[in-house]
């Protein structure tokens, strides 16, 4: 599913213009994003969690030269999914049989 394909859900499912739904998911996302950047967690109940992580700056080398190189410290999320969500994957869905797992192979 992509952005365009959940505003559409979205709005159908809380009966409201296409407007009014992207306009909500785009603050939705915005705040995440601004409460992620001043590194602080989020939680959604029943859906799950962002944290930042921060990585430290490390000696790599680059696999195609073989030379040494350095990634610098960055920050990244990390998502842990609440037990709710954790349920609701493990369930055997009946409308879509496609296991990625088994399409895989």
């Amino acid at each position: 599913m992509n952005k365009q394909q959940l505003l559409q859900r979205l709005s159908e499912r809380m009966d409201m213009p296409l407007k009014t739904s992207r306009r909500f998911l785009e603050t939705l996302l915005e705040e995440i994003g601004d409460e992620l950047a001043k590194h602080n967690y989020i939680e959604l109940q029943n859906f799950g969690s962002f944290r930042p992580r921060y990585q430290a700056g490390r000696a790599s080398r680059n696999p195609r030269t073989g030379m040494d190189c350095y990634i610098h410290p960055r920050t990244s999320v990390k998502f842990k999914p609440g037990i709710k969500l954790l349920e609701k994957l493990s369930t055997p869905n009946k409308d879509n049989n496609n296991n990625p797992s088994e399409s895989a192979l």
